[in-house]
């Protein structure tokens, strides 16, 4: 997600600068991205920091900085519209950027993934492979793996947490054996995979390792460690064969849940 900081009260109200990669200075500092000219306001006044998705602030003026009306004593996670007061005479709103707003990015997914769906419908892909079916691959272990290895990439903030909380849902969902809502789910959980800040971890991967997932269905004692890119590729063949196999055991059901956002 893209940031901007918008100026609510003070001189320049209604101004809107962006949030820059790393650190972003708010003072009025010549050097600084967010440089505000009111002399209430500090010279270095506050900085915001980014973590991913995630952006956080900390105040460096004497003066204190009030998030949301309270004095903040440490650094604090900023969220949409959060209201940054720098004095009584400037206040700032911390908001999405044009075009990243997260009701429009989660309306462009929900639409994305209908469309597929019913490509999906059309084109008849439900059809399965039976050397494909859980009873001759091992989907525990695959799972088991799987799952830890997307937790440790979301700690490392490489994956959207959304990619964890999908992979969740969808399973415990197969594992209720409730496939016409599992393959929404699935279905979702494809479509975030193909998105630009996932597209080339996930897709290029899985076509560079093609047989990276057979490793965890069929495991051997000998089975080779796999490496960090070889776990992305089988992990979107996961995703994409499990979509498959609710497809097939869902079809003509129509889900009875929405699309997680």
């Amino acid at each position: 997600m893209e940031a901007v900081v918008r100026i609510i009260k003070g001189p320049d109200s209604g101004v809107s600068m962006p949030v820059t990669p790393g650190e972003t200075l708010i003072g009025r500092n010549p050097k600084a991205p967010i440089r505000l000219t009111h002399g209430s306001v500090s010279f270095d006044h506050a900085i915001i920091s980014r973590s991913g998705d995630d952006f956080y602030i900390e105040n460096l003026s004497a003066n204190g900085t009030l998030l949301n009306d309270v004095r903040m004593a440490a650094k604090s996670k900023l969220r949409i519209k959060d209201e940054i007061t720098l004095s009584p005479d400037v206040v700032l709103r911390f908001e999405a950027a044009p075009g990243h707003e997260p009701g429009l990015l989660a309306n462009r997914t929900v639409l994305m993934a209908l469309v597929a769906l019913v490509l999906l419908a059309i084109i008849g892909f439900v059809s399965y492979d039976s050397m494909n079916t859980p009873a001759v691959d091992n989907w525990n272990n695959a799972h088991r793996e799987l799952h830890a290895w997307v937790k440790s990439e979301v700690a490392a903030k490489r994956i959207n947490k959304q990619v964890e909380e999908l992979l969740e849902q969808a399973w415990r969902l197969d594992a209720a054996g409730d496939y016409r809502n599992s393959k929404l789910v699935w279905l979702n959980l494809n479509v975030l995979l193909a998105t630009p800040r996932h597209q080339y971890q996930f897709t290029q991967a899985s076509q560079d390792h093609r047989g990276a997932l057979e490793v965890l269905l069929k495991p051997k004692k000998d089975s080779p460690v796999l490496t960090d890119e070889q776990r992305a590729a089988a992990f979107e063949q996961f995703v994409e064969r499990r979509l498959r196999f609710a497809m097939r055991l869902g079809a003509g059901e129509a889900p009875t849940m929405g699309l997680q956002r």
